[in-house]
Formats: structure tokens, C-alpha cells, sequence
């Protein structure tokens, strides 16, 4: 059975995405990942609002937590912690993750 798609009661914002700066650390990035949020898109900070990642988005939207003071995270396909990162990604990936597209 199908339903009607009913409008949710929040706005869903989609921040483009920043390039890595070489040799830049995953905290590095996402603290200029959320000055960007804050500089690019109006976002209202007296509402609550959630964090919602994929793969290396979740890892992302963990250290944005740390900033923002969220109602909750919603991670899919990625690390709950460095720990979770293979042992050759988590030491050459940072040679390698801030030229690729």
C-alpha cells in the first residue's frame, strides 16, 4: 500500500562539500567544515536539530557534534571510532585523501 508523502517538520540542509587541505587532520577539517555551515547556510542554532552522516560523513558529523549542540547523530556505513579505521587507511590516508575528488 502506498501512502501520500507527508512534510516533515524540520528543514533538511545539505552543506556542499570542502575540499581536504593537504596533510589536514579529520578534527582540522571538520572544524572548518562547521565555521563553512555557519558562514554558508542559515542555520537557526536556537532550534534543535540533528547530525546525519555517511561512511567518512559520520566520522564527520562526530567531531561537528563536539560544536553544535545537537538533539541526536545519525551515522550509517561509518567508524564509531579511530579505532574503527583499518590500521593503512588511518596511517597513509591522509597522503592521499585531499586529492581525490
Amino acid at each position: 500500500m502506498a501512502h501520500s508523502q507527508l512534510t516533515l517538520p524540520y528543514d533538511c540542509i545539505t552543506p556542499d562539500y570542502i575540499p581536504f587541505e593537504k596533510g589536514e587532520s579529520l578534527v582540522n577539517y571538520s572544524y572548518r567544515f562547521y565555521a563553512h555551515i555557519l558562514n554558508v547556510h542559515t542555520v537557526d542554532l536556537d532550534r534543535p536539530f540533528f547530525i546525519a552522516g555517511y561512511s567518512l560523513g559520520s566520522a564527520v558529523g562526530m567531531e561537528l557534534a563536539k560544536y553544535l549542540s545537537v538533539r541526536g547523530l545519525i551515522l550509517t556505513g561509518g567508524p564509531m571510532s579511530g579505532r574503527d579505521i583499518r590500521l593503512i587507511p588511518r596511517l597513509f590516508g591522509k597522503y592521499f585523501c585531499w586529492w581525490l575528488p
